[in-house]
C-alpha cells in the first residue's frame, strides 16, 4: 500500500539530516588530524632548529659550555687542570756537559796516636769545629814522665863528666880523642832527654789543621798503642767534585770556568762553583780527563754527597 505523502517527506528529511550529521563529524575528525600533524611538524621543526643552535652555542662556548645548560645529565664534576703563569724574559742559552760525582773535602786525614797509654781525657766530639794546634784528647803519660826523669838524670851526669873533661882538656891532661868521646856521650844524653820530652808531649793529641771532627774511633779509658786511630778530621772548605770528561770536550774547559752543582737529594737546588784544575794527562783506559771542580764549604752540602755537575761549554745568544 502506498505511503502517505507526509510520511515520505518526513523520511527524506531524516535521511538528509543523517547525511549532514555524518558529514560534519567527518570534517571535524579531519581538522583534528590536520592540527595534530601541524603541531608535530612544528615541534620537529623547532627541535631541528634548536639542535644546531645548541651545537653552535657549545662550539662558541668551548668545552665548558655544556655545563652551563643546567641539564641534569651534564652536571658531572670535572677536575681542574692546574697551570702556571711565568713572565717571559730574553736571555742567552748556555750549553752544558753533565757528569756525576761524590763531593770530597779539600783536606781529610785520620789522626793516629804517637804515644802509648790510657786515654784519660776526651776534649772534643764528632761534629765539633777545632782550630790548628787545639788539644783533642790526652793520655795519662805515666810511662813518658818516668822516661823524661831518667833521661834528665843521665843528661846531668853526662854534663858533669863533660865539664870536668873539658877543663882537663884545656890543660892537656887528657887527649883530644878522650875529650871527643866524653862530648859524644854528653850530646847523646841530651838527645835522649829531648826525645823523652817529645814523647811526653805526644800524650796530648793536637789538631793538625783547622776543621771538623768527622769520626771518633776511641772511648774514654781505652788503652792505646802507638799508631792507634783516634779521630778523623775534615776541612770542608772548599768541597771538591772530581768528574771525568771525554778528551774532545775537555779542551773547551779551563780553570776558573763556572759550573753548576745540584745534589741528588734536592734536584731543584743549584749551587755555583768553578773549575779548580784540569789533569794534564788522559786516562788511556777510558779516554777521559779528570776535571776537579770546587764549591764553597758554607753550602748545604757535605762531603760524600752525590751531586750532578754541569760544566758550561758554549753560550748561544
Amino acid at each position: 500500500m502506498p505511503r502517505p505523502a507526509g510520511t515520505r517527506f518526513a523520511s527524506v528529511l531524516a535521511t538528509l539530516a543523517l547525511f549532514l550529521l555524518l558529514s560534519a563529524c567527518s570534517n571535524s575528525q579531519d581538522s583534528q588530524n590536520a592540527n595534530a600533524g601541524d603541531s608535530t611538524a612544528l615541534a620537529m621543526g623547532d627541535s631541528a632548529s634548536a639542535a644546531p643552535d645548541s651545537l653552535a652555542e657549545e662550539e662558541q662556548g668551548g668545552f665548558f659550555a655544556r655545563f652551563r645548560r643546567g641539564d641534569s645529565e651534564d652536571e658531572e664534576e670535572v677536575e681542574a687542570i692546574p697551570v702556571e703563569l711565568v713572565e717571559v724574559t730574553r736571555r742567552d742559552v748556555p750549553s752544558y756537559l753533565s757528569a756525576t760525582a761524590s763531593l770530597e773535602a779539600e783536606k781529610q786525614v785520620e789522626i793516629h796516636c804517637k804515644a802509648a797509654g790510657q786515654l784519660q781525657k776526651l776534649l772534643v766530639e764528632e761534629g765539633d769545629y777545632v782550630r790548628e794546634g787545639q788539644a783533642l784528647c790526652r793520655l795519662d803519660g805515666a810511662v813518658q814522665r818516668v822516661a823524661v826523669e831518667e833521661a834528665g838524670l843521665r843528661a846531668q851526669s853526662a854534663e858533669r863528666v863533660f865539664r870536668r873533661s873539658e877543663a882537663m882538656y884545656k890543660v892537656q891532661d887528657i887527649s883530644e880523642q878522650e875529650f871527643q868521646e866524653v862530648k859524644f856521650r854528653y850530646d847523646e844524653a841530651l838527645a835522649q832527654q829531648q826525645a823523652a820530652e817529645i814523647a811526653l808531649e805526644h800524650c796530648s793529641v793536637l789538631a793538625p789543621f783547622s776543621g771538623i771532627i768527622a769520626e771518633r774511633f776511641v772511648d774514654l779509658g781505652q788503652n792505646l798503642i802507638l799508631g792507634s786511630r783516634i779521630f778523623s778530621i775534615v776541612d770542608a772548605d772548599p768541597l771538591l767534585a772530581r768528574i771525568f770528561l771525554p778528551e774532545k770536550e775537555a779542551v773547551h774547559i779551563a780553570p776558573g770556568q763556572d759550573v753548576v752543582i745540584s745534589p741528588s737529594t734536592h734536584p731543584d737546588l743549584e749551587l755555583s762553583g768553578e773549575v779548580l784544575r784540569i789533569s794534564p794527562i788522559v786516562d788511556t783506559r777510558t779516554g777521559t780527563v779528570k776535571v776537579t771542580c770546587q764549591i764553597p764549604g758554607d753550602s748545604e752540602l757535605r762531603p760524600g754527597s752525590f751531586v750532578r755537575v754541569l760544566v758550561q761549554t758554549d753560550l748561544h745568544p
